[in-house]
């Protein structure tokens, strides 16, 4: 129940945080920053598309590039790239809490092992690179 009332409040966030007015007055860095949350960043690829149909043009493969205001370095191509990195981000928080927590039928790996170096591939680095 309690997982339920976080997501419901992160699909709230985006409004809470920057009302649709204020969106140009947000600096790049923070744009890029704000993307990682995915509720976040579906609600800025809406807004500029929202603007780019406000704008008659519509956003189309060849302006995904394209600033939709002069003084606005975020465009909808940060949007996919910044999407694909916080999918990538949130793989590795599952593949690691997966690992220390594997749940009821799994063997539970150490708090640090992603860190620890395996001794069985460098041996047989070390082995094939000398044969």
């Amino acid at each position: 129940m309690a997982n339920f009332g976080v997501g419901l409040l992160t699909y709230s966030l985006p409004e809470a945080l920057v009302p649709p007015e204020d969106y140009v007055d947000i600096g790049f860095g923070a744009k890029m920053a704000m993307a990682l949350v995915p509720n976040i960043n579906i609600w800025m690829g809406s807004q500029i598309i929202t603007i780019q149909e406000q704008n008659a043009v519509g956003l189309q493969w060849g302006n995904v590039g394209e600033k939709i205001y002069p003084t606005d370095d975020f465009t909808m191509a940060h949007v996919i790239l910044m999407s694909i990195a916080s999918s990538f981000i949130y793989f590795l928080i599952t593949w690691y809490i997966d690992g220390v927590s594997p749940g009821k039928y799994g063997v539970p790996r150490k708090y640090y092992f992603p860190f620890q170096v395996r001794k069985e591939y460098f041996s047989r680095l070390w082995l094939y690179t000398y044969i």
